[in-house]
């Protein structure tokens, strides 16, 4: 999909964060904020349909929180951005394996080099590491798809990186709280050793007055 040469386009923001971003939005009645091609398809997606409270406060919640996050001084990339990264790595690898044709083997090895530099570039020395999680949640992840509720979440909603540290965050508004699926990623990220902590954003009106992060 294309982007709108007029907008900043943050490289660490997403296909779907932008979408998730104009269906905010949406359903706050807010007159479209960017011309993004995703942003808009998202916010024409949503617009006039009915939205629960709790929906939106979550939402709110995964925006105000990652800006949060940011005024911290965490850099902050989203978690399912990072595994669809880590998923090309993994599937181009397995496919490479059975390759034949020489001219393949080279397009999938250069393949799998631009998104190791990629993911290289944002987690240095922790790379390694980080990719062992990855390909550890990705089969699992696959697993529970196949067999979970559609309303129940598998994945965090961020990595983040303070002080060379790493840590994967789930943030959720009001009384939610973490998923099965989303601490049995926790518990994984902590064998792999990466923190794992919840934010907390308190919505009060729509608007986000309170964050708390602690340790999972």
């Amino acid at each position: 999909m294309s982007e709108d040469k007029g907008n900043a386009d943050d490289k660490t923001e997403s296909v779907f964060w932008k979408m998730k971003m104009g269906s905010l939005d949406a359903a706050l009645g807010i007159k479209p904020a960017q011309n993004n091609f995703n942003y808009v398809w998202g916010y024409r997606r949503s617009e006039n349909k009915h939205h629960a409270e709790a929906y939106i406060s979550g939402l709110i919640g995964e925006r105000e929180g990652r800006k949060w996050l940011k005024e911290q001084g965490y850099e902050v990339y989203e978690f399912g951005m990072m595994e669809a990264y880590f998923r090309e790595i993994k599937e181009t690898s397995e496919r490479l394996s059975k390759r034949r044709k020489q001219a393949y083997i080279e397009q999938d090895k250069a393949h799998i080099k631009k998104f190791e530099d990629k993911l290289g570039g944002i987690f240095g020395g922790e790379f390694e590491k980080m990719r062992r999680f990855y390909f550890e949640f990705l089969p699992k992840r696959k697993e529970i798809w196949r067999t979970r509720r559609r309303s129940a979440g598998i994945s965090p909603d961020f990595v983040v990186k303070k002080n060379d540290v790493f840590s994967i965050v789930e943030v959720k508004a009001n009384t939610s709280k973490p998923t099965t699926h989303q601490r049995m990623c926790f518990d994984m990220a902590k064998s792999h050793g990466f923190n794992s902590m919840v934010l907390r954003v308190t919505v009060e009106s729509r608007l986000a007055t309170e964050m708390k992060l602690t340790e999972y």
